[in-house]
């Protein structure tokens, strides 16, 4: 098996978004309430927090400018939303459509 640097903190990670630890960051956050406002906690996954994190480093080390990094942070937002909006408004119509095929027998 290959091993990669968590592009977070740089230790080894098997596969995916991030090490152990920096997933238990992201949980951490989630738990604390540390979600952008009107994203359901659902929807605020691993590789959004990733996205942030690699923001703010970027941020940290002086690679990029602060607008620059609020327009990454706003777009990061923005998938978020509308993720949310596409899933909900699925949801909604699944749930209509089957109290449409309930309320054909029970009646």
């Amino acid at each position: 098996m290959s091993s990669y640097l968590c592009p977070i903190c740089g230790k080894s990670v098997e596969a995916g978004y991030a090490c152990a630890e920096c997933a238990w960051l992201h949980l951490k956050d989630m738990r604390e309430g540390r979600v952008p406002p009107g994203i359901q906690d659902r929807f605020y996954r691993l590789e959004y927090w990733r996205a942030y994190r690699l923001n703010e480093i970027a941020l940290e080390k002086g690679e990029i400018s602060r607008p620059e990094a609020e327009r990454r942070a706003a777009a990061i937002t923005q998938e978020m939303r509308d993720l949310q909006e596409r899933t909900l408004a699925a949801e909604a119509e699944r749930e209509k459509k089957q109290a449409e095929r309930y309320a054909h027998y029970l009646y």
